[in-house]
């Protein structure tokens, strides 16, 4: 009897903290004031969570911790701009406390929040609201949104009623050139700035030392051609007659 008490005593166990059940792990939802209930969520964005988490909604205010943890929640949060069809639920998700919240944020990501009639307002934002988001300090209502880029904002849908399961998608659009440049190694840098200075240097004296070393070819040439001339000018001249001698002076 006490081996059966302690492997029911175990099953309880290991349902409440692995397997919560669908009484706790339900979700109901009102235009006005938002959602309420605990809903099962695997991760959120990079963030993995280990083991399942578990995310408490109440009205706008979001908290997702690990299954069977009793530390602070790893995310914390509002959500805003949701609507519902059928028994689907969507929206947005701000998450700006938590020990995860550094996981949710990818390298050159950019954070602005663009309008229906295609204006664009550059972040950061700094707070939400069930209709409105705070971004740059301007407080914007849901209804100008078009969309929204930033690594603390999610998409999330889920649906109301047992045992829901919420699932996210990063919001976040990467800047552009934003990818990890490649880094040559030093030696290669050594090689580069050697070959720039060597070029730098044959464009600064070629002009130079290729004068000088055609110079004495060309004294040569000129002495060489005037000495031509000179004889062919010579032997070109018309030589006068000579003249007769005369033998005495005249009477």
């Amino acid at each position: 009897m006490k081996f059966l008490a302690s492997l029911m005593g175990f099953l309880l166990a290991f349902q409440m903290t692995c397997l919560p059940l669908p009484a706790d792990a339900a979700v109901d939802y009102k235009q006005s004031s938002g959602m309420t209930g605990q809903v099962e969520v695997n991760k959120v964005g990079a963030l993995l969570l280990a083991g399942g988490g578990l995310a408490t909604l109440a009205g706008t205010a979001i908290e997702i911790s690990t299954k069977g943890s009793t530390s602070s929640p790893t995310l914390k949060g509002q959500l805003f701009n949701m609507s519902q069809s059928g028994s689907s639920i969507s929206g947005h998700a701000f998450f700006d406390e938590g020990s995860g919240l550094s996981q949710l944020s990818p390298d050159g990501c950019s954070e602005f929040v663009k309008l229906i009639d295609g204006s664009k307002v550059n972040g950061p934002i700094s707070s939400v609201t069930l209709d409105a988001v705070t971004c740059a300090g301007q407080s914007i209502p849901c209804s100008r949104i078009s969309s929204i880029s930033s690594a603390r904002v999610f998409k999330f849908t889920t649906k109301i009623g047992e045992s829901p399961r919420m699932t996210f998608q990063p919001s976040c659009v990467k800047l552009a050139g934003a990818s990890k440049t490649y880094e040559a190694p030093t030696w290669k840098k050594i090689v580069i700035v050697g070959a720039c200075v060597t070029a730098l240097a044959c464009a600064i004296t070629l002009p130079i030392v290729i004068p000088l070393a055609t110079r004495g070819n060309n004294h040569h040439n000129d002495l060489q051609n005037a000495y031509i001339y000179n004889t062919y000018l010579n032997a070109s001249r018309v030589q006068p007659p000579p003249q007769p001698v005369r033998s005495g002076s005249g009477p």
